[in-house]
């Protein structure tokens, strides 16, 4: 029963029920000065949303050249650092921290690189090989004396010594030789390795040593790459991804390239799966991909702008319109569920049904037991609206009701006779769609009664200037309902039992179809929330 009288009660209740199995519901924190947010949530709660800014595709294999958008943000606290534009193959800085600037920077200095790669010759290879050169002239200067000797000696005992002494410094000759020659491959090696700036990096992300050239620096660059289990910050999956660490061993400032210093440290750190780069840890600074738009997304972005997830305005022509309200008490979750639709042989009437347990209809109540509240209204002249008829039934079974003769001015509730004026009568579920009449029409005020039992109740119902309207008794608030411009409630306020119900949800057979045809599509195409 709602208790709409605060001292005496002479009410019968009102007693209906709403088995808690319309749906799982997700309990989300709306915030009531905003109804554009509310419904976005209510959305959002269903994993969808209209704007298709709250999606993203997780397509990280790219097919063919088609332009994509990377967007960057700094973990763990997720503000937006970085966006990346992807056309062509290459990924171009559009905006973002400035710390982060230097990996963009496609400049690469003018330089003179092969000989600033000298300096980067091994100092042990530099003395090694001039201690090979010289001990390769030594052996030369033995191999022509000893070669001079064999030529003029006619002693076949000192021949063959000669010839054994000559084919041993042959060997080792040869030893060198072949020593010099490894330390001028890796030289060479050296010398042909490609100089990269930070952008090319990026874009290219190599696997094998380079030298990398930022600022003033000249380093030797030795990349170390690994398979890791990546938590993708769009999908929340887990993924075998590959990470490339950028190892400077070397480095030398290219005023004086002379000096070559060692660094023995880590510059940059790039996740990669598939085509895409998923993060990027550079000095102290920590991104991760969170948004990805692509050609997949901009189709979807073209179906989503012309298929509507929820029913704009509270109307009702040709199909039936749910909303859902959810009821927090302590731990407890419970839901209310009206449904409107279009009655009468000429569909000119309004069927109204409100179901939802007892307790849900007054929160004194501990019952469990299934109410139903069916009232049908319609449009008078002037704009008047009245219920012509209320059922209410318990577990299925006829509890109360009552019909209305407009034009004799009376009401049957049982086998009573209730003689009415000229003001409007109704049951619970009249009240609420009373509401959004008055929002969506603008009337200010209007005298009307409640019959919530064997007495109708003289209740005054007021628009405010907020937009909301308020329903009192003798000056006491008894409904305070929170409207959107559609005429939807979005809350409702039960001053007796300080009872708040919030919309969660609100639909039509069109829209189920077409929240249907999105998840679907979502599904096909790689799409994720957000």
């Amino acid at each position: 029963m709602i208790s709409t009288d605060f001292k005496e009660s002479k009410m019968i209740g009102l007693s209906s029920r709403l088995k808690v199995g319309f749906f799982s519901i997700i309990l989300i924190s709306i915030a009531f000065s905003s109804v554009l947010k509310a419904n976005e949530e209510n959305l959002l709660a269903q994993g969808l949303s209209q704007n298709v800014s709250n999606y993203s595709s997780i397509n990280y294999l790219k097919t063919g050249k088609s332009k994509r958008k990377l967007t960057y943000s700094l973990l763990p606290s997720k503000e937006p650092a970085l966006v990346l534009v992807e056309q062509e193959n290459q990924l171009v800085f559009q905006a973002g921290l400035k710390a982060l600037l230097p990996l963009f920077d496609v400049k690469l200095k003018a330089l003179n690189y092969n000989a600033l790669k000298a300096s980067f010759v091994d100092e042990k290879d530099a003395e090694d090989e001039l201690d090979f050169r010289q001990e390769l002239s030594s052996l030369n200067d033995k191999l022509i004396l000893l070669e001079a000797k064999g030529k003029a000696s006619q002693d076949p005992q000192k021949l063959k010594a000669i010839h054994s002494d000559l084919a041993d410094l042959r060997q080792e000759k040869n030893k060198i030789e072949n020593a010099i020659s490894a330390i001028e491959r890796r030289q060479q090696r050296l010398s042909s390795l490609a100089v990269l700036n930070f952008a090319e990096v990026i874009n290219k992300r190599p696997k094998n040593p380079f030298f990398l050239m930022d600022n003033n620096y000249l380093y030797f660059v030795d990349p170390q790459q690994s398979r890791v289990s990546y938590q993708d910050a769009i999908s929340g999956q887990n993924i075998s991804a590959i990470a490339t660490n950028y190892y400077l061993e070397t480095g030398i400032n290219v005023s004086s390239p002379e000096r070559l210093e060692a660094f023995d440290t880590s510059i940059l750190t790039l996740v990669s799966y598939q085509d895409t780069l998923l993060k990027i840890e550079y000095e102290d600074n920590l991104v991760s991909l969170t948004r990805l738009e692509d050609s997949h997304l901009t189709r979807f972005e073209k179906m989503l702008s012309a298929t509507v997830l929820q029913p704009k305005k509270l109307e009702f022509k040709g199909e039936s319109l749910i909303t859902q309200y959810l009821w927090a008490n302590q731990n407890e979750r419970k839901t209310l569920e009206f449904a409107y639709k279009e009655t009468g042989k000429r569909k000119n009437l309004i069927q109204v049904k409100a179901s939802a347990q007892s307790s849900v209809f007054d929160p004194k109540q501990s019952s469990s037991a299934l109410e139903k509240h069916i009232g049908v209204l319609a449009v008078a002249k002037g704009k008047r609206l009245v219920e012509l008829k209320k059922v209410q039934t318990i577990n299925g079974k006829k509890d109360i009701g009552w019909d209305q003769d407009i034009r004799n001015g009376i009401i049957k509730l049982g086998d009573e006779t209730i003689f009415v004026s000229k003001e409007d009568y109704y049951g619970y579920e009249g009240l609420w769609y009373l509401a959004s009449w008055m929002s969506l029409n603008g009337i200010n005020q209007k005298k009307v009664f409640l019959i919530n039992g064997t007495e109708p109740i003289s209740l005054t119902a007021t628009l405010t200037t907020a937009g909301e309207v308020v329903i009192s008794k003798a000056g006491n608030t008894l409904y305070q309902f929170k409207l959107d411009e559609g005429g939807f409630v979005t809350q409702l306020y039960f001053a007796p039992s300080k009872q708040t119900l919030i919309l969660i949800n609100k639909d039509t057979e069109t829209t189920k179809s077409n929240k249907a045809k999105v998840k679907n599509h979502m599904r096909t195409n790689k799409i994720v929330l957000l």
